[in-house]
């Protein structure tokens, strides 16, 4: 989905420049960046298969590793699996 400059800006102001699921650092520059350093996508909190929209409040800023794991799970659940991943031995 292409985002106008406004959102962008919105959204990743959001968190400060952290991704909002595992809080890792994102650089502004490097949105849609791929494989870069910081890079970093706009994610619906509650996917759109799960009914979630495209209003702003349903979209935050995010690194790639953490949108390619997050599947349709909610903000919610995703960080609820990422706490339990990390108590994995």
């Amino acid at each position: 989905m292409s985002y106008s400059d406004e959102i962008v800006n919105a959204v990743y102001d959001r968190t400060g420049g952290y991704c909002a699921y595992c809080r890792r650092k994102i650089h502004f520059r490097n949105y849609g960046g791929g494989d870069g350093v910081g890079s970093w996508e706009i994610d619906h909190w509650t996917s759109k298969t799960r009914g979630g929209t495209e209003t702003l409040s349903n979209l935050v800023p995010v690194c790639i590793l953490c949108n390619r794991s997050k599947q349709d799970m909610t903000g919610d659940e995703f960080i609820d699996w990422l706490r339990d991943q990390s108590h994995q031995p």
